[in-house]
């Protein structure tokens, strides 16, 4: 492997001599590590995500702590990119923003967080395809 052909995934040292290892499917890689992990975390008391679909009024601990930072948010429209499972997204928009998460993993797709409700939209989209899949336009970043 070359490379201008894949992403430098480590190196081995051998002596005085190291060989660079690299891998032509580090997207797949990736995403399927994401895919194992969204739902373990979405099913984790830590992220407490059917707290989320139990209280309307549930805000991350994220979104509370960056609060102060963000200012007023109602009425804006963001995109947030890598939403995982979804709890930030969903807390900027119960604090009145128009929400699109955006996630690569198939689990943003179903995350109980993430839905039509409120404003919210979700995407299943890599950032190459943002265009494409959120629309030229739609959104200020």
């Amino acid at each position: 492997m070359s490379p201008a052909g894949g992403w430098l995934a480590g190196f081995r040292t051998f002596g005085q001599r190291a060989k660079i290892l690299y891998v032509d499917d580090y997207r797949d890689i990736n995403k399927a590590s994401w895919d194992e992990r969204a739902p373990a975390h979405a099913a984790s008391p830590g992220y407490n995500v059917q707290g989320y679909v139990d209280d309307p009024g549930l805000i991350s601990h994220v979104v509370q702590f960056d609060r102060p930072l963000l200012g007023q948010v109602s009425g804006l429209r963001g995109i947030h990119l890598q939403c995982h499972i979804g709890t930030d997204t969903v807390s900027l928009s119960r604090l009145g923003a128009r929400m699109t998460g955006l996630d690569f993993s198939g689990f943003a797709r179903t995350s109980p967080c993430l839905g039509r409700q409120d404003g919210r939209r979700r995407e299943l989209c890599r950032v190459r395809g943002l265009r494409r899949g959120c629309g030229a336009g739609r959104g200020t970043v």
